[in-house]
């Protein structure tokens, strides 16, 4: 919760947070990421096309799809977030109950 407040106040969002534990860790992301992966499927199959790893992934799906904008996040990408996640998280504190919370907006 104190991520999605930081996020409120940086950049400046009205946000909110549903939990429904029937769709648990589902949501639009997932839906994206299964159509890029059938596009890339789909060039693979249907073409010469090799997909030997990510950056192979990314062109692939870069050329077949303008409507969903597609990015390689980098190892050093992803250690530069994990440092600055470890430094914002910490010194906070945990929520009692939160199993409990449904439902949380920002105010």
């Amino acid at each position: 919760m104190r991520n999605l407040t930081r996020m409120s106040y940086e950049y400046q969002l009205i946000l909110s947070w549903h939990f429904f534990a029937t769709s648990r860790a589902k949501g639009v992301v997932d839906g994206i990421g299964g159509s890029v992966k059938r596009i890339v499927w789909q060039q693979i199959l249907t073409t010469k096309d090799k997909c030997e790893n990510a950056t192979d992934f990314v062109n692939i799906a870069k050329t077949k799809t303008k409507a969903i904008i597609i990015d390689k996040i980098t190892q050093k990408d992803t250690d530069k977030s994990i440092a600055q996640l470890q430094a914002f998280f910490s010194n906070t504190l945990s929520v009692k109950n939160n199993q409990k919370l449904h439902s949380v907006t920002v105010v």
